[in-house]
């Protein structure tokens, strides 16, 4: 069953299967890398930590201790997927 997060000013809740919390394994999401353009760049392979989640305004901010060096450490949630047990990455879409 998928759960639901009401976010201040949304009028429909987005669909969540998954509560980030520290210690998920984590990697940029698939439609975030293409938006930006990053497909192909090495940041689509990153993997990381997060280490701490915070509401900042009405979004989640994750901030992530990543497997390689000088990636940006403070990312927004929607912009992530889960890292599954099973080294699958889960993503939200």
């Amino acid at each position: 069953m998928e759960q639901y997060r009401k976010r201040v000013g949304e009028p429909n809740p987005r669909p969540t299967s998954h509560i980030w919390a520290v210690g998920d394994r984590v990697a940029f999401s698939r439609a975030f890398m293409k938006n930006t353009g990053m497909i192909d760049h090495d940041t689509a392979r990153a993997r990381g930590t997060i280490i701490h989640v915070a509401a900042v305004g009405d979004q989640d901010i994750a901030s992530i201790r990543w497997d390689t060096t000088n990636l940006v450490t403070n990312v927004n949630v929607l912009n992530l997927s889960l890292i599954r047990s099973d080294g699958v990455i889960q993503d939200r879409d």
